[in-house]
């Protein structure tokens, strides 16, 4: 009966109890079920946490994929807008008076309100490329890290268990060829058997 461990669609294998790294020559698999089962259900944990590692990295990069395209929407909207009421002072008769601004302080509002405007459309800008070009791609290589220390770890746990088995399969061959002498009965469990 093959049991199939379902592990991240990077590295997908099979164990069964013919496979090479659990199973010994002499059978120690078969005859150490509880063995199996803790080996199987190891496994099964890690594979749980590498795919629950892996799911939530993609989240975020999601996450901030979505939010990035949301911060250029709104930088480009916010530019839009200050080029749109630029170009209504610049054609206003005020404007033309811009030189006196002590006078004119709503046209002097107006520009630092403008000037405030698309400093913010730059900063939205700046967010897009921070998480396009650094959050994301950051978030893409932890991923790949945790891919590669799950190979890695998958490879040094199943070196682990056939050393174990091997050690287990040593124990069990041991205790099979080992005679244990019986002790004579002590005198008062004899007492008690006769009465």
């Amino acid at each position: 009966m093959a049991v199939i461990w379902t592990q991240p669609r990077c590295c997908r294998e099979t164990l069964s109890p013919t496979h090479s790294a659990l199973n010994s020559p002499q059978g120690t698999w078969l005859r150490n079920p509880e063995i199996r089962t803790q080996l199987v259900e190891q496994f099964k944990c890690l594979e749980q946490q590498s795919e629950s590692r892996l799911q939530l990295l993609q989240d975020l990069q999601e996450f901030f994929r979505r939010k990035a395209e949301i911060e250029l929407e709104y930088s480009r909207s916010l530019e839009k807008l200050a080029e749109r009421f630029s170009s209504k002072i610049r054609s206003s008769r005020e404007h033309q008076f811009k030189k006196d601004q002590y006078l004119l302080s709503p046209v002097n509002c107006w520009y630092l309100v403008l000037h405030q405007t698309r400093r913010e459309s730059r900063d939205h800008a700046t967010l897009n490329d921070i998480f396009m070009n650094n959050v994301i791609v950051r978030l893409s290589q932890i991923s790949e890290d945790v891919i590669r220390l799950f190979k890695k770890s998958k490879e040094i746990g199943l070196q682990m268990h056939e050393e174990l088995l091997k050690v287990t399969n040593e124990l069990y061959t041991k205790s099979e060829n080992t005679v244990v002498p019986t002790a004579p009965p002590a005198p008062h469990q004899v007492i008690r058997c006769l009465h």
